[in-house]
């Protein structure tokens, strides 16, 4: 059977389908054309109108989880003792004091040996840095505060 032969095979049983089925599938078809239109149109401009948004939040996003990414200087936490004080009801130590406490411990000579002994050369000038955060147990459980400025 040659080609030609077998495409009017083809059409001559077309032909005697059904005028119904061939309305059916032409009505299908073209209703179908026409709502994958409208779907691919609406997501296109809704992607086109929401694009702006999206980049906007994602860059806002970045920075803020990466703050010295564009900031050549280093961010300290340094919150005021008073501040602190009024939130969680106690005033943080004294960076002074607390660095004493570190020192005379190094100082403590537990084992025996002779070490040389430390001394804290400027204790104005002691600080805490990070976040500053409180822990307390109760029956409930653990509570944790974390101060913020």
């Amino acid at each position: 059977m040659s080609i030609s032969e077998n495409s009017k095979s083809n059409q001559s049983a077309i032909s005697k389908a059904p005028a119904k089925n061939r309305q059916r599938r032409r009505f299908a078809g073209k209703h179908y054309s026409r709502f994958m239109k409208l779907a691919r149109r609406t997501h296109m401009y809704t992607g086109l109108i929401l694009l702006p948004w999206v980049l906007l939040f994602g860059a806002s996003g970045v920075l803020f989880n990466h703050p010295t990414w564009l900031a050549s200087a280093k961010i300290a936490h340094r919150s005021d003792p008073e501040i602190v004080k009024k939130t969680v009801g106690f005033a943080p130590p004294d960076p002074a004091w607390f660095a004493a406490q570190v020192v005379a411990g190094i100082n403590n000579n537990v084992d025996g040996d002779e070490l040389p002994e430390f001394e804290l050369v400027s204790p104005g000038k002691a600080r805490l840095t990070g976040r500053l955060s409180y822990t307390s147990a109760s029956e409930a459980g653990q509570h944790t505060r974390a101060c913020r400025r």
